[in-house]
This record gives structure tokens, C-alpha cells and sequence, in this order.
């Protein structure tokens, strides 16, 4: 559940921040109108994103453990979490922290210039 959901926030990451992508214009707009301490959160900031979108993964899969963990396994293919919440969010936070220095290397050899995401850390 931490890998999927740290891919999910690089994926949401990806399509709303990098230059022409789908939604690149709309999170230009968002970023815009929206205070930092949303939209960091949201989808502009990839250690940010992680800490709540994996407290928002654990608790979903949390809740449906209580409702009916067959039904999670069946539909999704992931089993209840059996780590607590702090673990999960700030495991999701890290990962995204190593995609982001990996993708802002990659981009440091290829020459396009991230300092916006570099200086999120």
C-alpha cells in the first residue's frame, strides 16, 4: 500500500507541475489562487503530499478492514495495513522524497532546471 500510494502522489505530482503535462495548466492556476499550505499538500510538493495522502491511504484501508477486509483483497488486491498510521504516512513521504531526487538528477543531467522542487525540501 506505502509503494502504491507514493506512486499515486507522483503521478498526481506529474501531470499537474511538469511542463506539458495534461493538467500542467491547471495546477499553474491552482498553485495561483490557492495558498501554499494547500496546494504543497495537494499536488506541488512531494514530501508534502506523502505524509497526507498516506494518512488518507491508511485510514481508507483501515476503515474498509473494519467493514469487510474480503471485500478491500477482492476489489483492490491489498490487504488491511497492519503497521500504524505515523509509520505509513511518513514511509509514503519518504519514498516520494527519494523519487524526487531521483527525477531531480535525472533532469539535472538532461539540463532542465527543477529549483522549484529542490527547494520544497
Amino acid at each position: 500500500m506505502i509503494i502504491a500510494t507514493s506512486l499515486i502522489c507522483t503521478c498526481i505530482h506529474a501531470v499537474m507541475v511538469w511542463d506539458g503535462m495534461i493538467f500542467q495548466q491547471f495546477g499553474d492556476w491552482l498553485q495561483d489562487k490557492l495558498p501554499a499550505y494547500i496546494h504543497k499538500p495537494a499536488f506541488s510538493c512531494l514530501p508534502c503530499m506523502g505524509l497526507w495522502y498516506g494518512i488518507g491511504a491508511w485510514l481508507m484501508c483501515a476503515n474498509a478492514d473494519l467493514i469487510n477486509n474480503h471485500l478491500l483483497i477482492s476489489l483492490v488486491g491489498l490487504p488491511a495495513p497492519s503497521y500504524g498510521l505515523l509509520t505509513s504516512a511518513l514511509a509514503v513521504s519518504g519514498i516520494n522524497c527519494i523519487i524526487l531526487l531521483l527525477i531531480s538528477g535525472v533532469r539535472a543531467l538532461q539540463g532542465i532546471n527543477e529549483t522549484n522542487e529542490i527547494n520544497a525540501l
